[in-house]
Parts: C-alpha cells; sequence; structure tokens
C-alpha cells in the first residue's frame, strides 16, 4: 500500500502527463489515503480530465474534488446564451434529442433534463456540449424510458407469472396508451392478479396501469 506521499507523488506526476490539464493551479493534498484536488481551471472539460487522471492512479480510491471553473474572459457567456447554443447543437447533431431534452443554465452550470429511450442518446447529449467554452459544469437529469410496446410488456407479465405460480393467463391482452397500460384476462386468484398489476408497475416507463381482470374462483 502506497503512502499518503507516495500517493501524492504519483497524482502530481500524472497530472502533469495528461496534456488536458494545466498542473500549475492544481493543488493535492493526501490524508490518510483520500485525495483532494483543490484550485481551479480554465473550463469543465480541464476539470473532467483532471478527475480522470487522478481515478487512474494505482492506490487512489476516494477522491474529493474542490476545483472551481474559472473562465478566462474571452470564454465567458451569459447563461441565456449558453443555452441556446446548447439548444442549437442538440438540433443540428440530431432533432429528437432537442425535442425531448429541457436545458437549464445557472452561472455556467448546465442542468438536463427530460427523457429519452436509451442511454446512449443521455451520454450522446452530455459529449455534445461537454467541450463547449463557457461551461462551468454538466449536470445530467436525463431520465431513461424506453418505449412502450404491448408484446414485451405481456411478455415480461408471463414469464413473471411462469416465476411465481407456473401458471398461464388465459387470453391475456394488453394495450397501451402513451405510459398508460390496460391489461385484460383471466386469473384464478387475487395473488396472481397483484402480481401481474406489480410486474407491470414495475416496467420502465409505465405511468399508469388500468386492471380489467376477470378473477375466477
Amino acid at each position: 500500500m502506497k503512502t499518503d506521499i507516495e500517493l501524492q507523488q504519483d497524482v502530481v506526476a500524472e497530472l502533469r502527463w495528461e496534456p488536458k490539464v494545466n498542473p500549475a493551479h492544481i493543488g493535492v493534498e493526501v490524508n490518510n489515503g483520500i485525495v483532494t484536488l483543490s484550485g481551479h481551471v480554465d473550463n469543465f472539460s480541464e476539470k473532467t480530465a483532471a478527475i480522470e487522471a487522478t481515478k487512474r492512479v494505482s492506490g487512489v480510491d476516494i477522491l474529493a474534488v474542490e476545483l472551481d471553473v474559472i473562465l478566462p474572459g474571452s470564454f465567458r457567456r451569459s447563461d441565456s446564451e449558453l443555452a441556446k447554443l446548447i439548444k442549437d447543437i442538440l438540433k443540428w447533431s440530431d432533432p429528437k434529442l432537442a425535442d425531448h431534452i429541457f436545458i437549464q443554465v445557472e452561472d455556467g452550470v448546465v442542468i438536463l433534463s427530460g427523457h429519452l429511450e436509451w442511454q446512449h442518446q443521455k451520454e450522446t447529449a452530455e459529449q455534445l456540449i461537454h467541450n463547449l467554452s463557457g461551461i462551468a459544469g454538466i449536470t445530467n437529469n436525463i431520465e431513461i424510458r424506453p418505449s412502450l410496446t404491448a408484446p414485451l410488456i405481456k411478455a415480461d407479465i408471463e414469464a413473471a407469472l411462469q416465476r411465481q405460480t407456473h401458471k398461464e393467463i388465459e387470453d391475456l391482452t394488453v394495450t397501451i396508451n402513451g405510459d398508460v397500460v390496460t391489461i385484460q384476462g383471466k386469473v384464478y386468484s387475487w395473488r396472481e392478479r397483484n402480481s401481474i398489476l406489480y410486474t407491470a408497475w414495475s416496467i420502465p416507463g409505465v405511468r399508469k396501469v388500468i386492471d380489467q381482470f376477470q378473477v375466477i374462483h
């Protein structure tokens, strides 16, 4: 195990080796194995690069980041300018991204929210603006909501029922209207009914489940 001094020396060396980082304004402290980066950087991209470089160092298990992004005067943009620019970039890349993402900018910190179908879309939205000058930080709160399809929901419900009761549902019908799922069919106990409803509610993107079961005793 490295001593605090050895760990500090390795982190400093890694920061000096990283071309995206100017280590002159970054301080490195290590106390009982906890690494703290302090000081300031010129942009959010450099802050990210400094964090990633530090995490590459063997022995870094706990990292505290106290780096401030201080933008040079020539790179400063108003929050409204940043918001418009980000919106335009998303539109140019993929109109669907812009249509489903809400952009909020506060003191240069960009907050992305809304919902998309795929994780790679969420990551792409952040990557597109990551190196944009004028950004002091990015918080990505975009939710992933897969598209709902009746066959997939029906398959999930049938699989869950097989695991829990080893029975099949007779004439199971699943219909979808937006994020509302309606389920019809015959079940033989309230336990089966509740199991099906629980499964439907657990599927990402479902916001309401309408129960139209016929319980046969």
